[in-house]
């Protein structure tokens, strides 16, 4: 990098085993913390198009 200090952005998603849910962590130059819970669409309609 030319004048500058290395920067990490981390993304980490997975389901949790308990509820379904799909959940979101991010981090930029830091520990990933959550920032979106989608909830399980199991038990919804499935639709089509």
């Amino acid at each position: 990098m030319p004048n500058g200090a290395r920067q990490y952005i981390t993304l980490k998603v997975h389901k949790d085993n308990a509820s379904g849910d799909w959940l979101v962590h991010y981090g930029f130059n830091t520990y990933p913390g959550l920032i979106v819970a989608s909830p399980n669409q199991s038990s919804q309609p499935h639709r089509s198009s």
